[in-house]
């Protein structure tokens, strides 16, 4: 009603705020949830470009369906490349100093860490509306920084996988959407990662379970020879490891540079993880020769 009052004695729908961004209204209301208030705004003349990836990011899935209502395109990118889908998988902040080719790491020395947890309902009005459910990050080059150079190419799916943690969990909800919707769960990102090297990566046995279960070979390598079983053993997540064992993932196979999860385990301190590979080799050394030697616990 004051929204009402106000455009009825004049205020412009279009005027700015000069401390936030400089925002008009639109995506004051968008943030807040409001959707009623964003469905009068729309009616009175409001634009915001990216309205519908804004709203998918903070998973108002009301809003949302005004939006899809009034038109809004699913198929719109914002600067960076997402796609409102991209966007419903949750946020990704960067931090620490590690390599992307190997870890999940790039040039500059940037990390990739959860922010957010994914909102299934949004995902499903998107899809629901016509979302491309393996849509990859397209970044305009004139406009993305090397932070989101480091995401080009990831699917939704790829997105969610990296999304995920201890305290953000993106399992129960929007990653089975993405996989009944069709998602391709071996589809492969720059560098040859699948999501499952991401959610290995990330240390969630029940998404690398689900990963699993849809199709992925949990031998799958990267460009560098790296499986999920390496970058989940390289990152001490134990109980990865054992789902990885579990579905058949080999602890003998090594990288390109000739290391295998029990190496990487050991050389990381990951005593609780080597101490899971090196019975994991063992038996199969044992299957193999049963007088065979114990594996090294770690390479030269």
């Amino acid at each position: 009603d004051t929204v009402r009052v106000l455009l009825a004695a004049g205020a412009d729908v279009k005027a700015r705020d000069r401390e936030k961004n400089g925002w008009p209204a639109l995506p004051f209301a968008i943030e807040w949830g409001h959707a009623d208030v964003v469905a009068f705004l729309l009616a009175a003349g409001a634009k915001y470009k990216d309205a519908l990836y804004y709203t998918a990011s903070q998973g108002h899935a009301d809003v949302v369906a005004v939006l899809l209502a009034t038109g809004a395109d699913v198929h719109a990118r914002n600067t960076i490349g997402w796609t409102p889908l991209h966007s419903a998988t949750g946020n990704l902040r960067t931090s620490g100093n590690e390599v992307y080719a190997r870890n999940g790491r790039n040039t500059i020395g940037w990390r990739l860490l959860p922010n957010a947890t994914g909102n299934a309902n949004v995902a499903t009005l998107l899809l629901d509306a016509g979302a491309e459910v393996d849509a990859r990050i397209v970044p305009d080059k004139t406009e993305a920084n090397e932070i989101d150079m480091l995401i080009a190419g990831l699917t939704p799916l790829q997105l969610a996988a990296c999304n995920t943690s201890a305290d953000i969990d993106n399992c129960a909800g929007i990653v089975p959407v993405l996989l009944a919707a069709g998602a391709d769960p071996t589809a492969t990102a720059p560098y040859g990662w699948m999501a499952l090297h991401w959610a290995a990566r990330q240390g969630c046995a029940d998404m690398v379970a689900l990963l699993l279960a849809a199709g992925t070979e949990p031998t799958a390598m990267n460009v560098h020879g790296w499986t999920p079983l390496h970058l989940a053993a390289y990152n001490g997540h134990a109980d990865a490891v054992v789902a990885l064992l579990t579905a058949g993932a080999d602890p003998t196979a090594t990288t390109n540079a000739g290391q295998t999860a029990l190496h990487m385990a050991d050389a990381e301190g990951h005593a609780d993880v080597a101490a899971v590979l090196w019975h994991a080799e063992r038996r199969g050394l044992l299957e193999e020769s049963p007088n065979a030697p114990p594996p090294s616990p770690a390479k030269p």
